[in-house]
């Protein structure tokens, strides 16, 4: 009979507690001073993050005023200036034969001080008759060397007339203007509508004075041209008034001015500044030529 064995259970041990290695034994069990994040003691960075929000609001109302700021820069730079208006001085001789001829906007002003209306009229006189007088010397010379006039002293008493009947013209004519004038609305005293008057006729008398080397110049060529010297004192007897037209432009454009400085009388239709200039130059053209020819007659015989 076979003999059984019993096997009793092998009791397992566990390894004690100082047996774990050395490094897992020792668990680090306090922390460094440097490692830990110091509380009492807060970052920049932290309190960057915290004045932001303050920052950000103050510079918002600033990016706005300069952007305002700009958009006014640019407006302002965009936009026409306003100066302040300047009185002109007084001009000389010589700046008022430019002003007249370059229909300058100072003379408009100029001419509009009630201070120098008698020293601008005797200015625009005086050139009224130096170029009237001149065109009229070449006219006679004309008419003395050929005997086209049947009469004696031409030379001398040509500048005289073509001043007489131009200027007595003007005169004659003054109270049609100022009539025409407070049609149209404009309050214009008879002193202003003598002076601009003055102003027509004397820049007539300034081109027909840069015209003279021209017209000698004519006058000397009729040997090799159709024309005769009658033609050409014809001519010099219709050149004023052809001139002319360009004294009457300058007075629409300082028309245009007056409307702008005197009050209105009442509303206007159409172009009325146009009919006015028109009026002018037309009771002028019915004058004129009457008072020119009617000297001439006059001296002539």
């Amino acid at each position: 009979m076979k003999e059984t064995q019993a096997t009793e259970p092998q009791a397992i041990t566990l390894p004690p507690e100082n047996s774990l290695p050395q490094e897992e034994q020792t668990a680090p069990t306090t922390t460094d001073s440097s490692e830990a994040p110091n509380l009492a003691e807060p970052d920049s960075a932290s309190l960057e993050s915290l004045d932001s929000p303050s920052q950000a609001t103050k510079e918002e109302p600033e990016e706005a005023a300069a952007s305002t700021a700009s958009e006014e820069e640019s407006l302002l730079h965009d936009a026409p200036i306003a100066l302040p208006y300047r009185e002109p001085e007084q001009p000389n001789m010589g700046e008022l034969i430019h002003w007249l001829i370059s229909d300058h906007e100072d003379l408009d002003h100029v001419l509009l001080n009630p201070k120098n209306w008698s020293h601008n009229l005797q200015s625009l006189l005086l050139l009224t008759f130096l170029g009237l007088g001149l065109h009229g010397f070449c006219v006679g010379w004309l008419a003395q060397t050929t005997h086209t006039i049947q009469a004696t002293g031409t030379l001398s008493w040509m500048p005289i007339v073509f001043v007489g009947s131009f200027v007595g013209s003007m005169i004659v004519c003054l109270p049609s203007f100022y009539f025409y004038t407070q049609l149209a609305g404009l309050d214009m005293s008879l002193a202003i509508v003598g002076v601009f008057a003055s102003r027509v006729l004397a820049k007539t008398a300034v081109l027909l004075f840069g015209l003279l080397p021209f017209y000698v110049a004519l006058a000397l060529s009729t040997r090799y041209t159709p024309l005769t010297i009658d033609d050409i004192i014809v001519v010099g007897f219709l050149l004023p008034f052809v001139v002319g037209f360009w004294g009457l432009r300058t007075l629409y454009y300082a028309f245009q001015m007056l409307n702008d400085t005197f009050p209105k009388q009442y509303q206007h239709r159409g172009n009325f500044l146009l009919r006015t200039v028109m009026a002018w130059g037309g009771i002028y053209l019915v004058v004129a030529p009457v008072a020119l020819l009617s000297m001439t007659q006059s001296f002539g015989l």
